[in-house]
């Protein structure tokens, strides 16, 4: 069977050997995504989101190689908690930023809930090249913070109608379609 760049290129992007790429390709990013307009301000935070949950694979790397468990109730705590003061100073409502990260929180521990899974299943070893959690990733999750409160801010307005409501959940589905289903419903949970 000959396999294609993209079938490889998931593979090296789990670090796993070819034969053990089909149980994991549903976590895959795509290769490319659609750039959302500049008027589309739900498809923005979407692409933000999408984003975020992505980097939930380097952390799942991370902690399979150290042992951690997924669930840090402290650190999760301490994001929510800086989420709602930042919105808060910057003029979104605090409710609507305590239910997104909180949503993108628990996202992303499904995300990586599947992944250990699969890893699990498949037999898989440590990561050579698994980025540090502290050191690489949580700088990165900050970087994404500001982006996601950003986004959010310009989508407040459309998110408040029913069509805003709408075009968040077909922009996360287009941009979060390689995700597992527990994830992608959990990332876009607080705008159903």
């Amino acid at each position: 069977m000959i396999a294609s760049r993209r079938t490889l290129l998931r593979a090296a992007l789990y670090g796993l050997p070819f034969a053990t790429c089909p149980a994991i390709w549903a976590h895959a990013a795509p290769l490319t995504q659609p750039a959302p307009s500049p008027e589309d301000a739900p498809g923005r935070l979407a692409a933000v989101l999408d984003r975020r949950l992505a980097l939930g694979v380097e952390v799942a790397r991370a902690k399979w190689n150290s042992g951690q468990p997924i669930q840090d109730v402290p650190r999760e705590q301490a994001v929510i908690e800086a989420t709602v003061n930042r919105a808060t100073a910057e003029g979104i409502d605090p409710a609507l930023a305590r239910a997104v990260i909180v949503a993108q929180i628990a996202a992303s521990r499904a995300l990586q809930e599947s992944l250990h899974a699969d890893w699990k299943a498949a037999g898989q070893g440590r990561f050579a090249d698994a980025l540090d959690l502290g050191r690489d990733l949580r700088p990165q999750f900050d970087a994404l913070g500001s982006d996601l409160l950003a986004a959010l801010k310009d989508a407040e307005p459309a998110l408040a109608t029913p069509a805003g409501r709408r075009a968040m959940l077909e922009a996360g589905d287009r941009f979060m379609a390689l995700r597992p289903a527990a994830a992608r419903a959990a990332a876009l949970a607080p705008f159903r």
